[in-house]
C-alpha cells in the first residue's frame, strides 16, 4: 500500500471553512419550527447529568480542532517526529495517542487537515516513517475505511465475524 500512496501522491490541501452559508444550505424558517429531527435530550433519555462521571474526552469539532492544535503542533514536534504505534500503551489511562479517531470518524476534524498538519511538523526534520508513524496511522486508517464496504459484503467475508452479524 505504500508503495501505492507514494506512487499518487499527497492528498490535495483541505479547502478553507466556509465563513458563510449559501441561502439554499440554510434551513428555512418552517424547518427550524419542526421537532421531528431534534436530538433526545439527556431528560428524554431517562438519565441525570449530575449522575454522569466527568467527559474526559468531549467530542465536536471545536474540541477535534482544538485537540488537533495541541497534538500536531511545532511544540509537540518531538512527540510528533517521534511517534510510532507499537510503543504505544493502548490500555494506559492517560492516552499516549492523539485521540484524534473518533473525530476523524464523525468528520469534525478533516483527515486531509490533520495529514498536512502533520507534514508541516515533518518538514525538514527526522521523523518516523509509516506505518508507524502518524502519518502512516492515518494513511492505513483512511485505505480501511475505502476498501472496507466491499470487503464486508464480499462473499468471501460472509458469515464471518468480520462481516458482522448485519452480513452472515
Amino acid at each position: 500500500m505504500l508503495s501505492l500512496l507514494a506512487a499518487i501522491g499527497p492528498p490535495l490541501k483541505p479547502v478553507d471553512a466556509p465563513t458563510e452559508l449559501a441561502k439554499e444550505a440554510k434551513a428555512s424558517k418552517n424547518d427550524m419550527e419542526k421537532k421531528k429531527y431534534d436530538l433526545p435530550t439527556l431528560k428524554d433519555l431517562g438519565v441525570e447529568a449530575a449522575e454522569l462521571e466527568p467527559c474526559l474526552f468531549p467530542g465536536g469539532e471545536s474540541e477535534g480542532l482544538t485537540r488537533l492544535a495541541d497534538k500536531i503542533s511545532m511544540q509537540n514536534a518531538s512527540w510528533v517526529r517521534s511517534f510510532e504505534k507499537p510503543n504505544t500503551s493502548p490500555n494506559s489511562l492517560s492516552p499516549s495517542t492523539t485521540v484524534l479517531s473518533p473525530h476523524l470518524k464523525f468528520g469534525c476534524v478533516s483527515a486531509r487537515l490533520m495529514y498536512w498538519k502533520l507534514e508541516e511538523v515533518y518538514r525538514g526534520a527526522k521523523h518516523s516513517q509509516p506505518p508507524v508513524s502518524l502519518h502512516g496511522q492515518l494513511l492505513w486508517r483512511e485505505f480501511f475505511y475505502t476498501v472496507a464496504p466491499a470487503l464486508l459484503t464480499s462473499t468471501r467475508w460472509r458469515g464471518t465475524l468480520c462481516a458482522g452479524r448485519s452480513h452472515g
